[in-house]
């Protein structure tokens, strides 16, 4: 149910985009398109982030979407916004994680490069190895902490 809410408000931007792209909106009525299309985006954002917590509460304790909804709506009375920032905060910590991840393996990868500078002399040499140990580092971190 709540991922039909949120294709139903995809749908009403898909519609103010295509209302908004053409040329016969001048003035107010370009300025009410992209107040609606913000505050419609504001709330596939505040929605998805809502689902995501009901999810998690239908898959583990097994209630119906609404009841899990009523749940989510609890915790965060109870809890206050504190349980956001955290969920915020947690992203942002494993992307710096993923991120210095992705430099240690480019140090290793200049670290090959010196061993042997032949595995990397047609591409360009330190610069190459260190951008490809880097590119393999960050994205398996990234997969790994998602």
């Amino acid at each position: 149910f709540g991922s039909l809410l949120v294709a139903i408000i995809q749908t009403l931007r898909a519609m103010v985009e295509n209302a908004r792209n053409n040329d016969d909106t001048e003035g107010c009525a370009a300025f009410l398109l992209c107040l609606v299309d913000c505050l419609l985006s504001c709330l596939e954002g505040a929605l998805e982030y809502f689902n995501k917590f009901a999810y998690i509460y239908v898959g583990m304790y097994g209630y119906s979407y609404f009841e899990a909804g009523k749940n989510v709506i609890t915790l965060f009375k109870q809890r206050g916004w504190s349980v956001i920032i955290a969920d915020d905060l947690i992203s942002n910590v494993l992307t710096l994680f993923a991120f210095i991840i992705g430099m240690l393996t480019g140090c290793v990868g200049l670290v090959m490069n010196e061993i042997e500078e032949s595995w990397f002399a047609d591409y360009g040499g330190a610069a190459s190895a260190f951008g490809f140990a880097f590119l393999i580092g960050i994205v398996i971190s990234m997969i790994t902490l998602s």
